[in-house]
């Protein structure tokens, strides 16, 4: 299980990049959330990858998005999660945006 850190409500995928070169055809899909507003849960893993984080964005569409474990940072009006190979960078809007922390749990994958 990873237990949630923060939530951020109102929040959207502002850029997303390959870190590697030699990743396959399908990498191109993350790009497809970029603008779309929704839910961002930042959960720290306990099992799996202990210390490592991962990212949830529930788009108001009904899609969503799970980034895989690594590195999480907040500055600014960002929030940076860097994966083995992907680097994700989500828009805090600061009108708008809410962040809340509860002791929700999720499955790790």
């Amino acid at each position: 299980m990873a237990k949630i850190f923060v939530a951020f409500r109102d929040m959207k995928l502002k850029s997303v990049e390959m870190k590697k070169e030699n990743q396959s055809e399908n990498w191109e899909w993350r790009k497809d959330f970029i603008g779309i507003p929704g839910t961002l849960s930042i959960y720290k893993s306990e099992c799996k990858y202990p210390g490592e984080w991962f990212a949830y964005l529930k788009c108001t569409d009904g899609s969503w998005l799970r980034t895989g474990y690594g590195k999480f940072n907040i500055s600014n009006n960002e929030i940076t999660i860097k994966t083995k190979n992907s680097i994700y960078v989500f828009e805090i809007d600061r009108k708008g945006t809410e962040s809340w922390a509860d002791e929700k749990a999720e499955q790790e994958q």
